[in-house]
């Protein structure tokens, strides 16, 4: 698996998580009942904004910003499997944010977290996928947990995985170069200098993997899920 992804995983087991260490195993078995690639993508989200925040100097919004991006999509676990390949429907999109905005705040009410900075990062949970309802994002703060989220679009695991349901399982047939000119083109743009320096290293590194006949999309697609599904099984067995 590329790099990356273990880049970012190693954030989540870092010191600068430790604050965050109760947020975080109480997430876990909700993430690991969303979709089945949520929880890594969570765990490279957290890496993206620990990043962001760093480089664009806004270390001090950490307390507000971690956990938003930690909780953000605890709420598909609320959904049914039609999640795994429709996950873009308006109406699921505004359902898990509603019901992540709940499981949030119970969440952060039983680590006894700060009530003021609570209702932030409910706030940031619901709306955190408000740009593809056709709302903007308004406050810095809702720009730098899009940016984190959306770094993940195109990964490895988030390029290939869309490219299987949408090309083989939606039977859109489209070659991986042609659909990942697609991708690009709505999903390129990212609020900070940050996010769009990593989300140009990642358009790089994808046109290398599609480039390379050595492997099949089914069998990088394959070998991604078998990595979440071991994850999320590890999450909900301890």
């Amino acid at each position: 698996m590329n790099k990356e992804v273990e880049d970012q995983k190693s954030i989540v087991e870092s010191p600068e998580m430790e604050r965050y260490r109760g947020i975080w195993e109480l997430a876990k078995p909700y993430l690991a009942e969303s979709r089945w690639w949520d929880l890594m993508h969570t765990e490279m989200s957290i890496g993206y904004l620990f990043k962001i925040i760093k480089e664009e100097g806004k270390e001090e919004l950490e307390n507000v910003l971690v956990p938003a991006i930690i909780l953000h999509d605890v709420g598909w676990s609320t959904i049914g499997d039609e999640k795994h390949v429709s996950w873009g429907g308006e109406e699921m999109r505004r359902k898990h944010m509603e019901m992540g905005a709940k499981i949030a705040e119970d969440v952060l009410n039983r680590v006894g977290y700060d009530p003021l900075l609570t209702k932030q990062i409910v706030h940031l949970v619901s709306t955190h996928d408000n740009t593809y309802l056709g709302i903007e994002q308004k406050t810095y703060e809702e720009k730098l947990v899009r940016d984190a989220d959306a770094c993940f679009v195109l990964t490895e695991l988030s390029f290939w995985k869309d490219y299987h349901v949408k090309s083989v399982i939606k039977g859109e047939g489209l070659a991986p170069a042609e659909f990942f000119e697609r991708q690009i083109e709505k999903n390129c743009s990212r609020h900070t200098k940050t996010a769009q320096k990593i989300t140009t290293k990642q358009i790089e590194e994808r046109r290398a993997e599609i480039a390379d006949a050595s492997i099949t999309p089914l069998q990088r697609y394959e070998s991604l899920k078998a990595k979440a599904d071991r994850i999320n099984q590890d999450a909900l067995t301890k």
